[in-house]
């Protein structure tokens, strides 16, 4: 398969609001590249799409652990924040 073919079909996926295929795409990008940020953001959406929300604060971590620039970390860390707030929030 051509690069980021699983990342890109995961993508759309998720946009589509099937969280279910996205995920199941994007863990085959990630087995693919396990480093790459952006697929371990989509995946915190598809996760988090699903109601796992510890999955998702996982990926999110990940994503910002893997970032290449400061503006993707801090943008991580800020969505990790309020995912973290909204988790504290719910019973």
């Amino acid at each position: 398969q051509p690069p980021f073919y699983f990342f890109e079909l995961g993508k759309a996926a998720v946009q589509r609001g099937d969280f279910e295929a996205g995920r199941a795409l994007l863990q085959r990008e990630l087995s693919r590249d396990p480093d790459y940020h952006e697929v371990h953001f989509w995946l915190a959406l598809a996760d988090a799409g699903l109601g796992d929300l510890k999955a998702a604060r996982r990926h999110l971590s990940e994503a910002m652990a893997n970032s290449t620039t400061r503006g993707e970390h801090d943008l991580y860390a800020a969505k990790l924040d309020r995912l973290q707030a909204s988790m504290r929030a719910t019973p």
